[in-house]
């Protein structure tokens, strides 16, 4: 099946949600969707200029559900920034303690031979 369409870009104008509790949104915003939907999104969609053979509308039930590796996924991801975290501590608690011993063996006396 091929169809053809514009590609929009999902940012919308940010027309707020008079209701944001009810399934109906103002624009195509992958932040206004994420939160009705539990699938992987994508930041675009294409609208169609004529529709085809075979579309049909989207029901919930058509949804995919969202595999285990998505979960396992966002949780190496939050453990990276925690190691990004710890690497930056070291990275600067090692600077500082080569300047503290830079600084140290410049004021100490040189032996005089």
């Amino acid at each position: 099946m091929q169809v053809s369409g514009w590609l929009q870009a999902s940012e919308g104008a940010g027309v707020p949600d008079d209701d944001p509790h009810d399934d109906v949104i103002p624009e195509m915003r992958i932040a206004s969707i994420v939160e009705h939907v539990d699938a992987d999104l994508y930041s675009a969609y294409v609208v169609d200029r004529e529709p085809g053979d075979g579309l049909a509308a989207v029901t919930p039930d058509s949804i995919p559900k969202v595999s285990n590796v998505t979960h396992l996924r966002n949780l190496l991801y939050a453990f990276q920034w925690w190691i990004l975290g710890g690497f930056a501590l070291y990275m600067w608690a090692r600077w500082c303690r080569d300047e503290i011993e830079l600084h140290r063996t410049e004021l100490e006396p040189t032996a005089a031979g």
